[in-house]
């Protein structure tokens, strides 16, 4: 019985040692947008072809809430809730339905939002 216990009191302390890690690691550097995505960074993906944009979770470094899309006049034209989305996710962005222009990409976290502009064209 007392190795049951003890037990459970190393997953407990296991669990909340990765929990204050992730929250750790969550903190990124907001610029004066929010936070925004390097020139380089591979996490925002398009493939034009196709008419689709990839954003990979897992170099984003935090967990995600939300991934919210709104068009130049601001109005909503995706929200999906994703927190309950394993963390090396591959989410997929499909334009292939909406019209050319310029979008704004906001990522949302439980300590802060990432955005990101696209302007989408037609090929």
């Amino acid at each position: 019985m007392q190795r049951f216990f003890l037990l459970a009191a190393l997953v407990c302390c296991t669990f909340v040692g990765s929990l204050a890690a992730q929250t750790a690691s969550a903190s990124y550097v907001p610029s004066s947008s929010g936070g925004t995505l390097a020139d380089n960074d591979w996490t925002l993906y398009a493939d034009a072809e196709n008419q689709l944009y990839y954003i990979d979770f897992e170099k984003l470094r935090v967990n995600l809430n939300a991934v919210v899309l709104r068009d130049e006049q601001g109005n909503m034209v995706l929200e999906d809730e994703v927190f309950d989305l394993p963390v090396n996710t591959i989410y997929e962005l499909d334009f292939s339905k909406l019209p050319a222009g310029k979008y704004f990409l906001e990522l949302r976290s439980f300590s802060g939002v990432i955005r990101e502009t696209i302007h989408f064209k037609r090929g």
